[in-house]
């Protein structure tokens, strides 16, 4: 009856894992009061190396406006946003950056979609920035001055793209 019981719970936990697995990121943190931790704060010193060897720093962006999306490997909204970051990022004049954490090797799909728009950097190297930015949900997506300070932040694309599109 035990063995029993046992193989009951742990068929209830994979159809429950599964279930887990099939839903959005979600994080408490995610909201307005997260996205003005970020907003008038001014961009963090770094210096990191591209994918394609390239080098960032907060020197080289200097004087641009610029976009910044910080995406997490397995992340599912992250990836649902991603074609359209990438469509922002080609029809923008600004420099964007993108931060792909999480594991390198299981990155490349998202990389591959970047590389053409935007500076990626990704592994440790955008483990760091993330960490150094103060980024705790993904994805997050920053819009900085030519002064380098954030003008606005977001978990949402569609709240940064609507936003610019009545700018316009």
């Amino acid at each position: 009856l035990d063995m029993l019981m046992t193989f009951a719970v742990l068929r209830r936990l994979r159809e429950h894992s599964a279930r887990l697995a099939e839903l959005p990121d979600f994080n408490m943190n995610d909201g307005p009061g997260y996205s003005a931790t970020f907003t008038g704060r001014p961009l963090p010193e770094f210096s990191v190396r591209a994918v394609d060897g390239t080098p960032v720093s907060t020197r080289t962006v200097a004087g641009a406006r610029v976009l910044i999306a910080v995406l997490r490997v397995g992340c599912g909204p992250c990836h649902d946003q991603l074609p359209d970051f990438a469509a922002w990022a080609r029809d923008t004049d600004a420099v964007a950056l993108s931060l792909v954490t999480g594991p390198h090797r299981d990155a490349a799909e998202m990389i591959a979609t970047l590389a053409d728009v935007s500076t990626v950097v990704a592994g440790r190297a955008a483990d760091a920035l993330a960490e150094t930015f103060a980024v705790t949900v993904f994805p997050t997506f920053l819009e900085l001055d030519a002064d380098g300070v954030v003008v606005r932040a977001e978990t949402h694309l569609s709240r940064m793209t609507t936003a610019e599109a009545a700018r316009h």
